[in-house]
């Protein structure tokens, strides 16, 4: 017989006991772990079922030879209740047995065995059924051994019950021998779990104090690993400085070796060349804050993702930016700021050494900024606030600090989007700084473009705001809503 297998999660031993309340079969090792004080039902084996179901067997026959006496009239009717109750109560029997037999429910087969002990208690206080197996006793006797004597219905009557109680007398010893059995080795086994646990457990203390010798060892190495490793830090930035003291900054190889020095990166810097710094790089920055002298003229110089109110910065701007640069972007690829105030006084003094092109991006311009940064780059040919947000609520007054502009192009790309100026639905801010730059006749003559991408206003009414203030003559550039 094979027995189930235990239902607890991720056990595969078979089980030896049946849980009635929790619905569970279990193995000895969860039975007592898991459900210590719940009431279990042990299973028995092959023998133990079949000498059960013989005893079932011998009273469900008696019963049935019973009945049929009462069929054929031999017992008289109407003292038959015996046989209506005792019927049904061995019908469900049969029914219970057959289920047992094809659900493998090995428990139930002694339940049955306690529901028929009790029919036959019943049975055997009844006069008409203890005289029908007196007489069937006789029948079978005479059959078989003629000449023998008859038997007395006491003597009969003795020996049925002799019989029947020498096979529940069985039954109930091999029941015993088996739950002694499960006990015993339940108890054998809790042991040798016992004994198993306290094994594991000291060979995890030991592995336990292996790895905490291992971790001390790796601990000390690490720390041995990290010293060295500051010395060749240590080391490598004398060198580095030793190298760099021995360079001219102002001279452009000079420079430009400094700068491969400091970022690992091969870029000429000179009259003709383009430089990016990109300031939330820290070894772009690094060589920003380098440098002790003023960098010598570069033709562009990308100066991007500025940092908040950094006085490296400010310093590099004031003290170091070159003489002359061409183009100069500052602050691209950076999120909308509001330090513009902190490098204004830097931005003005910058303008003067920047002789074609100044793009200042993704700042939040007041006023007196934008008054202050128009006055400051109107020798520039193309100038502009690309994705800054413009204080324009009112008409901005230049008071004649654009005489002698000879700017060229204004980009205000972006300036306004939804999220800047909204321009679209505030058209009037537009017009307040093309009111305000109409009053500054050089700078109106001059101006032949304006780039208004990404300015959420529709192309024909930037057309009648420039013509209405005499900025017809102006070519809008690259023109996108």
């Amino acid at each position: 017989m094979t027995l189930p297998k235990c239902q607890h999660k991720g056990c595969r031993e078979a089980s030896v006991c049946y849980l009635p309340e929790k619905k569970l079969y279990l193995c000895q090792y969860h039975r007592f772990s898991q459900y210590p004080n719940e009431d279990s039902v042990p299973l028995v084996d092959d023998v133990l079922i079949e000498t059960d179901l013989k005893a079932i067997e011998i009273c469900r026959k008696d019963f049935l030879a019973y009945t049929q006496m009462l069929n054929e009239g031999r017992i008289p009717p109407g003292e038959d209740d015996l046989s209506t109750t005792v019927r049904v109560e061995f019908q469900h029997i049969s029914d219970e047995l057959k289920e047992a037999r094809e659900t493998r429910k090995y428990y139930k087969s002694h339940e049955l065995l306690d529901k028929t002990l009790k029919i036959k208690n019943i049975l055997q206080q009844d006069s008409l059924y203890v005289e029908h197996l007196v007489t069937r006793a006789w029948n079978q006797s005479l059959s078989i051994i003629k000449g023998e004597s008859l038997k007395s219905s006491e003597l009969v009557e003795m020996e049925l019950k002799d019989k029947y109680d020498a096979i529940f007398d069985t039954i109930s010893k091999k029941f015993r021998e088996f739950r002694h059995g499960i006990k015993q080795r339940h108890q054998q086994e809790i042991e040798d779990f016992k004994s198993k646990l306290a094994l594991e457990k000291s060979i995890a203390e030991s592995l336990n104090t292996e790895l905490e010798d291992q971790s001390e060892r790796h601990t000390e190495e690490l720390k041995a690993s990290e010293q060295e490793k500051e010395n060749l830090k240590a080391d490598y930035d004398n060198i580095k400085q030793g190298l760099i003291s021995k360079l001219n900054l102002s001279e452009c190889s000079d420079l430009t070796l400094f700068y491969k020095i400091t970022t690992g990166e091969d870029e000429q810097i000179g009259p003709e060349a383009e430089l990016t710094l990109n300031l939330n790089n820290p070894k772009h920055m690094e060589f920003l804050t380098s440098l002790n002298k003023r960098m010598p003229d570069i033709d562009v110089l990308n100066l991007d993702n500025i940092p908040l109110n950094c006085q490296e910065v400010k310093t590099f701007l004031s003290t170091h930016f070159p003489n002359k640069v061409r183009f100069l972007d500052f602050n691209y690829d950076s999120p909308l700021s509001s330090c513009v105030s902190f490098y204004l006084e830097e931005l003005v003094e910058v303008s003067k050494r920047v002789t074609g092109v100044l793009y200042i991006y993704n700042f939040e311009v007041s006023q007196d900024q934008l008054v202050a940064l128009f006055s400051a780059n109107r020798h520039t040919e193309y100038f502009g606030f690309p994705e800054c947000k413009l204080s324009l609520s009112s008409v901005p007054d230049f008071g004649g600090t654009l005489a002698g502009s000879t700017m060229q192009r204004l980009d205000l790309e972006g300036c306004g989007g939804s999220s800047y100026g909204d321009w679209g639905n505030n058209e009037s801010h537009f017009e307040n700084l093309i009111a305000g730059l109409s009053k500054e006749e050089d700078f109106r003559k001059n101006l032949k473009e304006i780039g208004m991408i990404k300015c959420g206003m529709e192309k024909n009414v930037v057309e009648k705001i420039l013509a209405d203030h005499d900025f017809g003559h102006v070519e809008i550039w690259t023109y996108s809503k």
